[in-house]
């Protein structure tokens, strides 16, 4: 099995000031460069805009990452909306505006939670606990934000 995973994209309008970095070109780089891997899947944990949610800066990453032609899965980060997301990507496993669920990868079972308002709900809390039940050791949980107090007052 082999998981490439990237976070925190912040892809802004293609004429957006961001901090001096040209995050459309780093991406399209970091693409580029995982196509030329042997992936099973590109996971992708989170803040895919930049300071909030576009659907135009959505439907362009989409476009990006349907040319490369890799299975590619989504959760959203602070910066996301779920709804949005799901306009755009057609997310199958969306539950109370939520966006959390298991795939399995080999031997693996992958757990993807949503912590878009940097939380877990109960509801979300609640399922995991079960699934972590059935599974067993060879869960892998990906997640936007850190699953312990970090003391990093803004998260």
């Amino acid at each position: 099995m082999h998981l490439i995973q990237i976070t925190d994209l912040h892809i802004g309008f293609e004429d957006e000031e961001t901090n001096g970095v040209d995050v459309r070109n780093n991406f399209l780089k970091t693409l580029g460069a995982i196509s030329k891997e042997q992936v099973d899947a590109l996971i992708i944990t989170g803040d895919l805009c930049y300071r909030a949610p576009e659907i135009e800066i959505y439907k362009w990453i989409k476009i990006q990452l349907d040319v490369i032609n890799i299975p590619y899965y989504l959760i959203p980060g602070n910066h996301d909306d779920t709804e949005m997301m799901n306009e755009v990507f057609s997310l199958e496993n969306i539950k109370n505006r939520e966006l959390y669920y298991h795939k399995k990868f080999g031997n693996w079972d992958v757990l993807f939670l949503d912590t878009c308002p940097a939380r877990i709900s109960d509801s979300q809390y609640v399922w995991l606990e079960k699934e972590l039940d059935k599974l067993g050791s060879n869960a892998i949980i990906f997640m936007h934000h850190p699953p312990i107090n970090m003391d990093v007052p803004f998260m």
